[in-house]
C-alpha cells in the first residue's frame, strides 16, 4: 500500500489533528487547500499545493503528481451559520459536488484508494434509532444534499475504475478550533462571559458527540485498516443538549444561567449505532466528554 496521502481540506477543523496522526505513522502527505497550515511548514513529510476545489484551473496543478496515492477528501464548504445557508447555495454545490467531481477527474487512475469524509447530515431526520449505516439518506439541508450527491458520484466513479473506496460519515465533532456558530463553542463563549446560555427548545434532544482528535484517529485508522463502503464515525454515546450546557457552566466555573427559547423546528435525537466502527476498527473514544470540553474551554480562553 502506498504511504502517500493526498488530503483536501487539511487546514480546516479536523485536518491538523488528522495530519498529526498521519505524520506519526510515517505517511508522506500532499495537502490541497486554500491556505497553507502552519504545521505544514514545520514538517519535511508535508507538501502543500494551494488550490480552490471550485476552480478547475487550480485543480490542474494536481496533474503534476505522478505517483499513486490514497485520497482523503475532507475539503468542503460548510456555512458558518446554518440558518444562512440559502445565501451560499451556489458555493455549497460548486465546492462540495462540482469540486469533488473535478478533483476525481484530475487525479483519475493515480488514486489507489479513496476515502470520502462525509457527514451525518446526509441522514436528515431519523426514521428510527439508533441510526446505522443502512438508515435511509434524506438530507434536509443544502449542505447535506451536496454531501450526499458527492458520495453518490464518488461511489460510481470508483466502481467504474475499480478503485476501493469508503464513505466516512462524521458525527457531531467538537474540540479546539470548532466554529463559534455551533452549539458547544457558542455555549463556551457565552459561559466565559457569564452571560445567559440560550437553548432553543427544552434541551432534552440528544446528540452524539465525538472529540476531534478521536475522530481524526478513527479516520486514519480507516485508511490503515482498508475500510470499504459506508461507516459512521461516531462515539455511540449521546448526551442531552441541556446536560452539555450544564457541564460547560460547571467546568468553566461560570455564573451563566441557562434559558430556554421557543424552537420553530421539531425536536429530534441523533443517536447512532456504533457497531460497525467497533467491529472494523475496534474503536472506542479515548476522550471523555468532560475532558474534551475542558480542552475546548481552555482553547477558547486562549483565543478570547
Amino acid at each position: 500500500m502506498t504511504k502517500t496521502l493526498l488530503v483536501t481540506g487539511a487546514a480546516g477543523f479536523i485536518g491538523p489533528f488528522f495530519i498529526a496522526h498521519a505524520i506519526k505513522k510515517g505517511y508522506r502527505i500532499i495537502i490541497v487547500d486554500l491556505k497553507e497550515p502552519v504545521y505544514a511548514k514545520k514538517s519535511g513529510r508535508v507538501i502543500f499545493i494551494p488550490c480552490d476545489l471550485s476552480n478547475p484551473r487550480d485543480l490542474k496543478k494536481l496533474e503534476k503528481i505522478n505517483s499513486p496515492l490514497n485520497l482523503v477528501h475532507m475539503g468542503a464548504f460548510v456555512p458558518h451559520v446554518p440558518s444562512q445557508e440559502e445565501m451560499f447555495i451556489k458555493k455549497i454545490f460548486a465546492v462540495n459536488l462540482k469540486g469533488t467531481m473535478d478533483l476525481l477527474d484530475v487525479l483519475g487512475d493515480r488514486i489507489e484508494k479513496a476515502y470520502y469524509v462525509s457527514t451525518l447530515e446526509v441522514y436528515g431526520l431519523p426514521r428510527y434509532l439508533p441510526i446505522d449505516e443502512k438508515h435511509p439518506a434524506n438530507p434536509v439541508s443544502f449542505y447535506g444534499i451536496s454531501k450526499l450527491y458527492a458520495e453518490k458520484y464518488l461511489s460510481l466513479f470508483c466502481q467504474a475504475k475499480n478503485i476501493p473506496y469508503a464513505i466516512l460519515r462524521l458525527s457531531c465533532i467538537y474540540g479546539p478550533g470548532e466554529e463559534y456558530a455551533r452549539a458547544i463553542p457558542n455555549f463556551i463563549k457565552t459561559a466565559l462571559s457569564n452571560q445567559a446560555i440560550k437553548i432553543y427548545g427544552n434541551g432534552q434532544d440528544k446528540r452524539d458527540y465525538l472529540y476531534v482528535d478521536d475522530a481524526a484517529g478513527a479516520l486514519l485508522n480507516s485508511v490503515e485498516n482498508d475500510i470499504r463502503g459506508i461507516c459512521n464515525i461516531v462515539s455511540g454515546r449521546s448526551y442531552k443538549i441541556i446536560d452539555v450546557a450544564k457541564r460547560i457552566v460547571k467546568l468553566s466555573r461560570s455564573k451563566s444561567k441557562i434559558t430556554f427559547l421557543p424552537r420553530k423546528k421539531k425536536l429530534y435525537d441523533l443517536i447512532f449505532d456504533a457497531s460497525r466502527i467497533k467491529q472494523l476498527l475496534k474503536f472506542k473514544p479515548e476522550t471523555s466528554i468532560e475532558e474534551g470540553l475542558e480542552r475546548e474551554i481552555s482553547w477558547c480562553r486562549k483565543m478570547s
